[in-house]
């Protein structure tokens, strides 16, 4: 899989992130970003599920960006992500959500 990664990359392919989880294996989704993670680097596997999928969608500027007039949803999680890409495949370690403005999940 790093390999193929690697490849398409190469060769100019952008390459988002997501899954075709549906129902209750909705809470597995976060480990599909921690795979991710492992192949490439934590950074770049945040940026495939952010921005790069924005841009696959159209979106780009809108969502996958943290700026001003952009619609961002924003996690907190239990540790940094960016050294601990393990802490996507369990959704108890994000203890802040919010979702379009809204705070949906509070755990601190």
């Amino acid at each position: 899989m790093a390999r193929a990664l690697a490849v398409a990359r190469r060769a100019g392919v952008r390459i988002g992130l997501g899954s075709d989880l549906i129902g209750p294996a909705q809470d597995r989704r976060g480990k599909e970003l921690s795979l991710r993670a492992a192949l490439e680097s934590p950074m770049e596997a945040l940026v495939a599920a952010t921005r790069t999928n924005a841009e696959i969608l159209g979106l780009a500027g809108q969502v996958g960006v943290i700026a001003p007039g952009a619609r961002a949803d924003l996690v907190l999680w239990s540790g940094n992500p960016l050294e601990d890409p393990e802490l996507f495949s369990d959704p108890t370690n994000a203890v802040l959500v919010i979702q379009a403005g809204q705070i949906v999940k509070d755990l601190r």
